[in-house]
């Protein structure tokens, strides 16, 4: 397990909305819009991104780990199944100082942003984050998770993405990948709850073009969504979001004329207690950054 820092057993410190599970407190994302919406992400819950391929997923989540991990210093656990190690430092630190996060790729910093980056390394390096590549199959995954808590307070699992996680090559059964998509959120639910932590995945889900181009021109209408493991997930997880990117579908404008280039909308597919709402976002890919837009009100 590739670490950032070494955790001490304290994990006093982070800011809270509440209390959850047996007087845990919930762990706040950074987006206040949401954060009003469920109080924060509660010890014991699932939590799914979904969204197509190339549309922002992996980008989403280390924003959030940068607001989770490095500026709340909350324990933080990500499974780099899809990118690497590199690859999610390079996004967390392009986010942070506002590098070009193709220079950092190329490992070269411009020399006028080099002592800023210097002082964004040093605040990634003490943040209580811990990144795992090496963990592909459900088991490799279940027993990181169950260490990590155990030696270091890890309070939040980030796993990228849900369907590159292998089963047991032991295994006897066959099952298909709905079958396996429930079993996982199934498993990763009993683990949320035992150990009190909340764990949230990416999940690679093809909507298309279709719909899409009517929720963004209509105004968010409530579009029924063919997610195609939607099923598989709802009974399990706690909250599901849907992330779209308006220029990604080749939308530039609303029905207003209003630019959606370089906009990002996070929507509800599942929020326990929380009404359906639309999650306004900046997406800024030169720094691997998405941010809360005004909120829709």
């Amino acid at each position: 397990m590739e670490k950032v820092k070494r955790l001490s057993p304290e994990t006093e410190g982070y800011t809270s909305y509440g209390t959850g599970t047996a007087g845990v407190k919930s762990i706040p994302t950074g987006f206040q819009t949401l954060d009003d919406h469920t109080s924060g992400w509660q010890p014991g819950e699932v939590i799914a991104i979904c969204g197509d391929s190339g549309v922002g997923k992996t980008t989403l989540l280390t924003s959030l780990v940068k607001q989770i991990a490095v500026e709340r210093g909350i324990p933080t656990l990500f499974f780099a199944i899809e990118c690497g190690t590199k690859q999610v430092v390079d996004r967390i630190l392009a986010n942070y100082c506002s590098i070009g996060y193709q220079w950092l790729v190329r490992y070269k910093v411009p020399q006028e942003q080099f002592e800023e980056f210097n002082k964004s390394l040093v605040k990634l390096k003490a943040a209580p984050l811990f990144i795992e590549e090496t963990s592909f199959t459900i088991d490799d995954i279940q027993d990181q998770i169950i260490y990590a808590v155990k030696h270091y307070g890890i309070r939040i699992v980030f796993i990228d993405y849900i369907q590159l996680i292998l089963t047991n090559p032991d295994a006897k059964e066959i099952v298909t990948p709905t079958e396996l998509m429930r079993l996982l959120v199934q498993g990763f639910k009993r683990m949320a709850k035992y150990y009190k932590i909340t764990i949230v995945f990416s999940s690679q889900q093809s909507i298309g073009h279709a719909g899409v181009e009517e929720t963004y021109l209509g105004e968010f209408a409530d579009n029924s969504f063919d997610i195609p493991d939607k099923v598989a997930m709802q009974d399990d997880v706690d909250q599901a979001f849907l992330l779209m990117r308006p220029d990604f579908y080749g939308i530039t404008t609303d029905m207003k004329g209003n630019d959606l280039r370089r906009k990002a909308f996070l929507k509800t597919l599942k929020v326990r207690s929380c009404p359906p709402l639309v999650i306004r976002l900046n997406y800024e890919p030169e720094y691997a950054r998405f941010s809360e837009d005004d909120p829709l009100g």
